[in-house]
């Protein structure tokens, strides 16, 4: 391998949907520009790994032609080949991939990856934000949260999000990683502690030698009523449903929205992780097992 891949890696900021990604992306596109914040901003310091061109460029076939086998066989050759075309020296991408391997394949080869930010939120608000963004109800979209086989659909270009399940998923960037190097930022604290929060990512996967004065601009700009007063005036180009994408921006708001059968069903299935991670179970005592 020449020098020039010796030196490029990925940083990848990594999450669940609706754990908080897209608010991170904000923050790091204005903290990276420098310039006011624009939600519908082509410009995204943390691109997709999802996006088409990445993989369009590699393949004689149209993506939507292509079975899940095949496209795990792409995805590493397109990952491969957006770092050395990238202008910088590491490339950062969010996924929202579980860290695995599809016959044998890495999804996020450690050999090209630096690090990994992951951020992590409360499943049970997960539900109610997810179920909103998908137009579906709660129940369902607990089942897809609970299913190990689970992936997203996209509508128009034949690609695909593997999720698997929201326990998972979170296992496989912290307790089952071995390869590359991984910390959580829970969505909760960038409520209660954002500087601290904020500076972590920043110092992980945003651009060098952030100064105080920038993370407290960036911070504001980021700020969650911003975002949902661009959305009002502007609209946003990721929101699927009428429903607005920045909803409301808080925790625990599956108190206000599941039952309490819900909520039990919920920890049932994800209460060692959920544990794990520093969330508090109310409705079932798991005894350390889900």
């Amino acid at each position: 391998m020449s020098d020039i891949c010796d030196n490029r890696r990925f940083r990848w900021l990594v999450g669940y949907p609706k754990s908080g990604t897209t608010w991170v992306r904000m923050f790091l596109n204005a903290v990276c520009s420098g310039f006011p914040l624009d939600i519908n901003s082509p410009f995204q310091y943390a691109a997709s790994d999802m996006t088409p061109c990445l993989y369009h460029t590699l393949s004689a076939a149209p993506m939507a032609r292509l079975d899940r086998v095949w496209f795990a066989y792409y995805r590493p050759a397109a990952l491969a080949n957006a770092l050395l075309m990238s202008h910088t020296r590491d490339l950062v991408l969010r996924t929202h991939w579980p860290k695995v391997r599809i016959n044998g394949t890495a999804m996020h080869p450690p050999e090209l990856s630096r690090c990994a930010v992951v951020v992590v939120r409360d499943p049970r608000d997960v539900a109610v934000s997810l179920a909103a963004y998908l137009d579906k109800t709660v129940d369902e979209v607990m089942e897809m949260m609970g299913n190990d086989n689970q992936a997203l659909e996209r509508d128009h270009d034949g690609l695909y999000h593997f999720l698997s399940s929201w326990s998972t998923h979170v296992d496989s960037w912290t307790t089952a990683n071995e390869d590359i190097p991984c910390d959580v930022v829970r969505y909760e604290d960038l409520l209660v502690e954002p500087r601290t929060a904020f500076r972590k990512i920043a110092d992980l996967i945003g651009p060098r030698n952030v100064s105080a004065e920038r993370l407290e601009w960036a911070m504001e700009q980021a700020r969650f009523t911003r975002l949902q007063d661009q959305e009002q005036a502007r609209g946003f180009r990721e929101r699927k449903q009428a429903t607005p994408f920045f909803r409301r921006g808080e925790a625990g708001v599956w108190r206000e929205v599941l039952s309490s059968e819900q909520a039990a069903a919920v920890e049932e299935r994800h209460g060692e992780v959920m544990e794990r991670v520093g969330y508090n179970l109310e409705h079932v005592n798991t005894g350390g097992k889900c």
